[in-house]
């Protein structure tokens, strides 16, 4: 790809310059490996969340359990994610963190891809620095330490645009049959992404190619979709996955403009849409050189948020999450910005203020509680006080994705095997279900009677005196003999008193 392969210079003309850039290897590998590191830092540190004990607990089975799961109960929008994950189990098993780890490994691949997209289209400063504002994206910076599915989609998608620069400079079939299997690849991770290839049909329209151009583009298209039919259809059929997002209002606008790139890093923010702006002003007006990069990247940042959002008016679909894919969009305009200052250690300087502007995002990020959790630290509890014949009892009841305390058996069961599982009926691994299925409270109630000794793990987000697991166990004459508080949590120790 080191090559200019634009045989007749028809698209880059069209494209509104003369020439495509060169693209050096090196520097996309080197900004890959730092901003994996950089995004990836710290991946062990917050307690995992409901999400992550969703990506857990599919893979968390055997693969004939998984294709179950999704084609008869939930989650095949995330089915292909889950089967990418799968071969990574074994090394969850050993160690739960690394459950993240293939995260911040995607978004190295994101940044590679960002850094051959800007110097194809821009240059070799342009590439470097876009690739580098994309690891500081606070947005990119939170996707590198979870484990779900946003930055393989980043990664996807911007390796999608690469091929698609490549197929529309080059020409030949291969290109566009790469394209069609990478765009069946990009849906198939998360339904939102097909917006992406609508705005590279905007992209393609843009630069008014020739018809052998556009039918190449609509058969790729075409056959990426019928590829990923089957787990569109699945999706479709579970759409009721969706019916928490709440409708499109006020808030809205901050969510579009502050949370889906910068999260709550403002000052970031405010910098970021000032250089892209002026980019986007400068490409529109003057530096014609500028215009490649605007026809690919504004239909790609712009493109799927704004249909999102208006089909949410009367469907609520928008989530800022779901919008992760223009991520790389966003830093090669601001990376081009940066890349106009004509002297380097003012663009040095640039980019080391970036990252103040959003360190204290950073640091937050990578908090143990950021998600209001305490599974590690229950668990390290637990396993220090159990006793030969407790029985554990949680809160099976996921309320809000922090009063669920059950998912601290999913991610640390081993270490609390000692204790009997009192309310569990049949385990995720063998129900067809992301969790495992528990007891009624009549059930419960039933079986408490033949416990001497039971730890409760309870949020303490919830009402305790009246709830139904407190009634049941003063129902089945255990009665309260110990009890710790956590942060958000509450260990109560109940026993058979004579």
């Amino acid at each position: 790809m080191t090559a200019n392969t634009d045989r007749d210079g028809t698209v880059a003309r069209a494209l509104g310059h003369g020439d495509l850039h060169p693209v050096r290897r090196l520097d996309a590998i080197i900004v890959a490996v730092v901003g994996a590191l950089v995004a990836g830092f710290g991946f062990w540190i917050p307690n995992f969340w409901g999400d992550e004990e969703a990506t857990h607990n599919a893979i968390d089975r055997p693969l004939g359990g998984l294709i179950e799961m999704v084609t008869q109960q939930v989650d095949a929008v995330h089915a292909v994610y889950y089967l990418l994950m799968m071969p990574w189990a074994p090394l969850v098993g050993v160690e739960p963190a690394l459950l993240r780890l293939p995260s911040a490994l995607l978004v190295g691949v994101a940044v590679a891809g960002t850094v051959v997209l800007g110097q194809r289209l821009v240059g070799r400063s342009a590439g470097i620095l876009a690739g580098t504002v994309l690891f500081l994206l606070p947005a990119v910076t939170d996707m590198g330490i979870e484990a779900r599915s946003y930055p393989w989609s980043v990664a996807v998608a911007t390796w999608l645009t690469v091929v698609l620069l490549q197929a529309l400079s080059d020409g030949r079939t291969r290109w566009w049959v790469g394209y069609g299997l990478l765009a069946s690849l990009t849906i198939a991770l998360f339904l939102n992404n097909a917006l992406v290839i609508v705005a590279h049909g905007l992209a393609v329209l843009i630069t008014r190619p020739g018809l052998r151009v556009l039918v190449r583009f609509v058969v790729a298209t075409a056959v990426g979709a019928l590829l990923a039919s089957p787990v569109v259809l699945l999706s479709f059929g579970q759409r009721g996955q969706v019916g928490w997002i709440q409708e499109v209002g006020r808030h809205t606008a901050g969510q579009v403009l502050l949370e889906q790139w910068f999260r709550d890093a403002i000052g970031f923010a405010v910098v970021g849409w000032a250089i892209a702006i002026i980019v986007v002003v400068a490409g529109l007006t003057r530096a014609r050189r500028l215009r490649p990069l605007l026809t690919i990247v504004l239909p790609w940042l712009l493109l799927p948020t704004t249909l999102l959002v208006l089909v949410s008016v009367v469907l609520p679909l928008y989530t800022p999450r779901y919008l992760a894919t223009g991520a790389p969009a966003l830093a090669l305009l601001i990376g081009t910005g940066l890349s106009l200052v004509p002297w380097r250690v003012v663009r040095v300087v640039a980019v080391l203020g970036l990252a103040a502007l959003t360190a204290g995002t950073y640091v937050a990020q990578r908090q143990p509680l950021r998600f209001a959790t305490e599974w590690r630290e229950t668990a390290a509890f637990l396993e220090e006080r159990a006793q030969p014949g407790d029985a554990l009892l949680f809160n099976d009841v996921a309320y809000a994705p922090s009063d669920y305390t059950r998912g601290t058996l999913s991610f640390y069961g081993d270490r609390l095997s000692a204790f009997d599982d009192v309310a569990l009926l049949e385990s995720h691994r063998s129900n067809g279900r992301l969790r495992d299925d528990v007891v009624d409270i009549t059930t419960l109630e039933e079986r408490l009677r033949d416990v001497d000794a039971i730890w409760v793990v309870w949020p303490d987000a919830l009402a305790w005196d009246d709830s139904d697991i407190a009634e049941a166990l003063r129902a089945a004459g255990l009665e309260l003999t110990d009890a710790t508080s956590l942060q958000y949590t509450e260990l109560r120790y109940f026993e058979r008193t004579p």
